[in-house]
């Protein structure tokens, strides 16, 4: 079984804030076999839902300096850094937007922004005033957000925004926010899988001497690739193996199994003698459970097999 994908959660102090229960809840419900959820939250956006209506767990600025007494203590932000396989701010306010994009690390969510791990996604879901959206310092920030630190930005939707302002910058739909962490949730478990026929390619590459110990070994990994494998990597694990005896390897097993099949099949049938009785039966059946429609109907119609029953 796959390890899960461990999905943290960043709240600001936006009144959309207010839709983390939900996303949570729907996260929980259409991916949670698949996922493990965090939730790390401003002291503002606390104003805009309740902890105990997040199924998941919930951790603020207060964790952060509680959880550490001694050197030898966590640093909570640390901690949730190296456990998070991708970041999604939602909603991500003007204020923590301009932090981010200035390199400020002054609470909790900012500190694991400026902590983390550049190989891993971020993605951001501004929410603001229309003005503060269409402000030159926002498309500056965004900017060095997309450009600079390659965060994905799901942008805002135009609505009529709880200050009662008509215009850009209501948080996307929750569905979108949503979505979008499926995707990428999928994107990792295909590199996952990726990664793992990779090694695997790697160490058949290795074990591929056909010394006898290994004649059984590489034409069986040699298959698993190349019905689990991309394109690419059956393509490139053909020209790798390089060695005098690579065609004999890759088809010799399947050209041994048809042939010991089609002898079976074409043998007589001696059951008159009592010590292949119980034997004749069982390789009939192996033959039926292995071979072709077209074996077993051949094998069927051999006048020596009509004198026993099955």
């Amino acid at each position: 079984m796959s390890k899960k994908t461990n999905v943290l959660i960043g709240a600001t102090g936006s009144v959309a804030s207010v839709k983390i229960p939900l996303i949570v809840k729907t996260l929980k419900k259409e991916l949670g076999d698949q996922i493990e959820v965090r939730v790390v939250t401003t002291k503002p956006a606390l104003h805009f839902f309740k902890v105990d209506d997040v199924q998941a767990q919930v951790i603020t600025d207060e964790h952060e300096w509680s959880a550490w007494t001694k050197l030898s203590d966590p640093v909570m932000h640390i901690e949730l850094r190296n456990w998070a396989d991708m970041f999604v701010i939602c909603p991500l306010d003007a204020n923590t937007l301009a932090k981010a994009a200035q390199g400020l690390c002054d609470n909790l969510i900012t500190c694991i922004l400026r902590a983390w791990d550049e190989r891993r996604p971020v993605v951001v879901c501004p929410a603001m005033n229309t003005n503060m959206w269409n402000h030159t310092f926002t498309a500056l920030h965004l900017k060095t957000l997309t450009e600079v630190l390659h965060y994905r930005v799901i942008p805002p939707i135009s609505k009529l925004l709880a200050c009662g302002d008509l215009g850009i910058g209501a948080m996307a739909d929750y569905r979108t926010i949503v979505d979008e962490i499926r995707h990428l949730v999928q994107e990792r478990s295909s590199e996952a899988s990726r990664e793992g026929n990779s090694v695997q390619m790697e160490n058949t590459l290795k074990t591929c001497g056909c010394s006898n110990a290994e004649w059984d070994l590489h034409p069986n990994a040699m298959r698993n690739i190349e019905n689990t494998g991309t394109d690419e990597q059956v393509r490139e694990l053909h020209s790798k193996c390089q060695h005098p005896c690579t065609t004999q390897c890759h088809t010799a097993p399947k050209q041994q199994q048809q042939q010991q099949q089609q002898k079976r099949t074409q043998s007589p049938c001696r059951c008159g003698i009592t010590e292949e009785w119980d034997l004749h039966p069982q390789a009939i059946r192996r033959i039926e459970n292995e071979a072709s429609s077209e074996d077993v109907a051949k094998l069927h119609q051999l006048e020596e097999c009509k004198q026993h029953s099955l």
